[in-house]
Parts: C-alpha cells; sequence; structure tokens
C-alpha cells in the first residue's frame, strides 16, 4: 500500500513539473505566419548527404513530422458537419537519436502569391536541442520568389550530440538530382 502511494505521489510530481518524455534529440521547427496561403518547406540536409522532405519524409531516424501547404491543409469537418481551421503554419523535423555530423536546413518557398497571398513570406526557423532543452540556433528569412531557396543553418552535432559549429553560410541543394 505505501509503494502504490509513492509511486502515484513521484508520478504526480513528474506531472506538476511538465514533464513530458520526449523522443527526438533535436527538433528544427519552421513557422510562417498562421493565415499565409503560402507553401514554405523546410528541408534537412544529413550528414550522410540524404535530404528529408515533404517527398522523402524519414531516413535514418529524422523524420518530417509535417508538411504544411499554408491554409490549405488547416481545415477539417467535424462530425456534426461544421467545419473547423486550426490557423498554425508549422514544419517540423525531428532527429531521434545522435547522430554526429555535419546537417544543413534549408527553406523553399514552393509557392507565394497564389491567389489572395501575398508575394513575400517571413519565416523564422528555430533548431532546438530537447535532452536537455537548449536553443541551438534561431534564424528569420525572408522568401520572395518561387522556387527561393535560403540556408537557414548548418550545424555539426558531437559524439557526445552537442551542437558545433553554428553558421548560416548559404549551401544550396533543394534543385540537386542526388
Amino acid at each position: 500500500m505505501i509503494i502504490a502511494f509513492l509511486a502515484i505521489m513521484m508520478m504526480a510530481e513528474q506531472s506538476k513539473a511538465g514533464d513530458i518524455p520526449a523522443h527526438a534529440e533535436f527538433m528544427i521547427t519552421l513557422e510562417w505566419d498562421p493565415n499565409s496561403s503560402n507553401d514554405i518547406d523546410l528541408w534537412i540536409k544529413l550528414p550522410n548527404g540524404q535530404k528529408i522532405f515533404f517527398r522523402n519524409k524519414s531516413q535514418s531516424g529524422v523524420f518530417l513530422d509535417r508538411d504544411d501547404l499554408g491554409t490549405k491543409n488547416d481545415g477539417f469537418y467535424m462530425e456534426n458537419g461544421d467545419f473547423k481551421v486550426i490557423n498554425i503554419n508549422r514544419e517540423v523535423i525531428s532527429i531521434r537519436g545522435i547522430f554526429p555530423g555535419t546537417y544543413t536546413v534549408n527553406v523553399h518557398a514552393f509557392s507565394l502569391g497564389f491567389r489572395d497571398a501575398a508575394k513575400t513570406e517571413k519565416v523564422k526557423v528555430t533548431l532546438t536541442k530537447i535532452n536537455p532543452f537548449a536553443i541551438g540556433a534561431m534564424k528569420e528569412l525572408v522568401l520572395d520568389q518561387i522556387g527561393q531557396e535560403l540556408t537557414a543553418f548548418s550545424f555539426t552535432v558531437n559524439d557526445k550530440g552537442w551542437i558545433e559549429d553554428v553558421n548560416s553560410y548559404f549551401v544550396p541543394y533543394v534543385y540537386d538530382s542526388k
């Protein structure tokens, strides 16, 4: 009885602290105007040369968790027929292990200015280390042409899982045939 009580108390303490077990070591998040219909894509080039993006959503423990199309995929119908909209424009890539090497994070303007959409889009890209929590990099960019590709940042993960050598040199690869 006492052991059960102690276990419940320990679980309650964890819930109070807001501890949620994370199933990723790093997350890269791309966000833009929640009311925009522009389709902006997040890409990452892995140390082995593979790329994660909307057509290749997973590779070697790295996953594109959501391909956001702007407001085009923000709505859904409820069971009662009501149409609900969740105004969030966000793409997330999770790296679910420690894979040493250099990563390059790019953004790509898949579509801009479609119908009533703005012809430019300001985006924010954030690299977060989950365990322990730390912001590794944050960059704001402005896309102003369809097909435009910009590097948010490159970073290296060392053997111990720490982020090193963050830079924002332009490294184009979206249109590479590899």
